[in-house]
């Protein structure tokens, strides 16, 4: 999570080195993910999709 200018600075790199990458925006939580429910769920499936890609337990 991060200001959304500053996410947009992290994105515009990612994209110009090719780095796959979300944005996911908060627009109604403000700094608290527990006042917006579906981005909290939306923000834990993508770490776990990024965990099982780039540090599998098993």
């Amino acid at each position: 999570m991060a200001p959304y200018a500053a996410s947009r600075r992290f994105a515009d790199k990612r994209r110009a080195s090719r780095v796959p990458h979300d944005v996911i925006l908060s627009l109604n939580s403000g700094q608290a993910l527990n006042r917006d429910p579906e981005l909290n769920a939306s923000l834990g499936a993508k770490i776990t999709e990024h965990l099982d890609t780039y540090a599998p337990l098993g």
